[in-house]
């Protein structure tokens, strides 16, 4: 065979009768495949991450910032205390500054521009809400029950005049509540058809949250 032949002849062999030159395609396929993923905005962080979600049965969702758009609004403030609105916002903005959650980010930039708190002793709870201690004080801010657990107090009787479609965000002490914070979010353009393409090939779709349950259901019925 000419020699200038030989090399393509060759490969071509190794290519048709040889598994060890067809395992060289597979890491070059997964790595021209998480580039293209990485450029639309996707990172795979594992290398079998792409072979494992092709034999996934189940797909289990977060709601704020994943299915829905992740830019949280304030809507309203109840106040239930004696402190004023402003100084209630100021007190959930310096709670929430470090936190990265669009709730936290939402009430972060809601902060009065002339009233400043120094928040100290941060905790964060995942899923329920951060604990803190502003002027001496020890505060919590994030679900009300988890609220509630720091002073033992019920729910205020405030929550039924909350409709469904909104987030609640309770602020309190260790001995009272402070105020109660509604915020607003809306489905991302594209949540409903993922949700759609994963039930049409027979994948069971769950919805996860540490929002309040009937936020929750609402976005999970929008979805399907």
């Amino acid at each position: 065979i000419d020699r200038d032949r030989v090399l393509w002849v060759t490969i071509s062999l190794l290519v048709v009768t040889c598994p060890c030159a067809l395992s060289l395609a597979t890491p070059a396929a997964l790595i021209t495949a998480t580039g293209s993923l990485s450029r639309r905005g996707i990172l795979i962080t594992r290398g079998h991450a792409l072979d494992t979600l092709a034999r996934a049965t189940h797909f289990v969702f977060d709601k704020t910032g994943t299915v829905t758009g992740g830019r949280m609004g304030l809507i309203g403030v109840m106040l239930l205390a004696q402190q004023d609105r402003e100084t209630v916002l100021a007190l959930a903005a310096a709670l929430e500054a470090s936190s990265e959650h669009p709730v936290g980010r939402a009430l972060a930039a809601a902060r009065p521009a002339h009233t400043q708190y120094q928040a100290d002793e941060i905790r964060h709870v995942t899923g329920r809400g951060i604990a803190g201690t502003i002027d001496g004080v020890r505060l919590r801010i994030g679900s009300p029950r988890f609220v509630a657990e720091g002073h033992g107090l019920p729910l205020p009787h405030e929550l039924v005049f909350v409709s469904d479609d909104v987030t609640i965000v309770a602020l309190g002490s260790e001995h009272n509540w402070i105020a109660l914070f509604t915020l607003g979010d809306s489905l991302r353009p594209d949540a409903l058809r993922v949700v759609h393409a994963l039930s049409a090939q027979r994948r069971e779709v769950h919805l996860l949250s540490g929002d309040r349950t009937p936020c929750v259901k609402r976005v999970a019925r929008q979805l399907h």
